[in-house]
């Protein structure tokens, strides 16, 4: 259940496979999928769609030269994310569009707005099937303004990354199940130099995060507010739309060092969740609302 747009004509009145992959060979997040498909895969934001070649075929109907597609079920910053990738593919090729959505664009011009409406639209529909149990991740949900601060601090991530020696971390945000609830969650590993978001709680980590030995890691889960007294000499800076501790230079303070060493680990199974999982509360409760009056 998804979203599918289709392209044709061009410039070339065509298009190569040679060009189709070349367009994405040179593009962030796309990988080379076994059936010559482009597809989308965002490992700070956890969004994906793919476009897919469609070979030329010489009868006399005119057949779409390549399409798009992007699952149903979704938080609505899918649709955010995937917008400006259409728009440059139609962009550069110069192709018209055929959407069949509800409240498409139908067949011509391809415009953002024209894009977002019936992909909101399909999409808001989907979460009645999540919502009457056609998924098994209809139990997670925040509001859209929380997904769209967490997914805009994600999307930014890269562009704050300093592969200096020294440069501070910058994590990302991540949903944590916490008592059967979403919560948003940043990182913080042996005390290190750290770009603090605002999140709910911070996962604390002494040791090694990716072994499997209970003894050789310790993750605690600790409210952000918690931490502030420990971030005393930290800047604050907005950043991304989120308001942000930055840490001074040099070595950690001996206070936060001790806080790490009497680290009591207080996470038996840190349980994450996938963001494409995290649905728009708003969107969610009406489904549930609509879902109720035809019962």
């Amino acid at each position: 259940m998804g979203y599918d747009l289709e392209f044709h004509g061009g410039r070339t009145r065509g298009l190569r496979r040679a060009a189709f992959e070349a367009w994405f060979r040179d593009r962030p997040n796309y990988i080379a999928a076994d059936d010559g498909a482009a597809a989308y895969e965002n490992d700070d934001t956890g969004v994906y769609f793919r476009f897919e070649f469609r070979p030329r075929d010489d009868g006399p109907r005119p057949l779409p030269v390549a399409s798009f597609r992007i699952n149903y079920g979704r938080p609505h910053v899918f649709g955010l994310e995937a917008e400006p990738e259409l728009a440059a593919f139609v962009g550069h090729f110069g192709f018209a569009v055929d959407d069949p959505q509800i409240h498409g664009m139908g067949y011509g011009r391809y415009s953002r707005e024209g894009f977002l409406r019936p992909w909101n639209h399909g999409n808001a529909f989907s979460y009645e099937t999540v919502a009457d149990g056609g998924f098994v991740h209809g139990d997670h949900c925040l509001p859209a303004a929380t997904i769209g601060r967490v997914w805009r601090w994600n999307f930014g991530r890269s562009t704050l990354l300093d592969r200096r020696d020294g440069a501070p971390y910058v994590p990302t945000i991540m949903y944590v199940e916490h008592a059967g609830k979403p919560v948003t969650c940043g990182w913080w590993q042996d005390g290190s130099r750290t770009v603090f978001p605002e999140t709910e709680y911070i996962v604390a980590c002494r040791g090694n995060p990716a072994s499997g030995d209970a003894d050789a890691r310790h993750l605690t889960l600790v409210p952000f507010a918690d931490l502030l007294p420990l971030l005393g000499d930290h800047g604050t800076r907005s950043i991304n739309g989120l308001t942000c501790r930055v840490p001074p230079g040099g070595e950690p303070g001996e206070a936060v060092l001790r806080w790490f060493r009497n680290l009591v680990p207080a996470v038996d199974d840190l349980r994450p969740i996938p963001f494409e999982t995290v649905l728009d509360e708003e969107t969610m409760q009406a489904a549930r609302e609509r879902l109720r009056r035809r019962k």
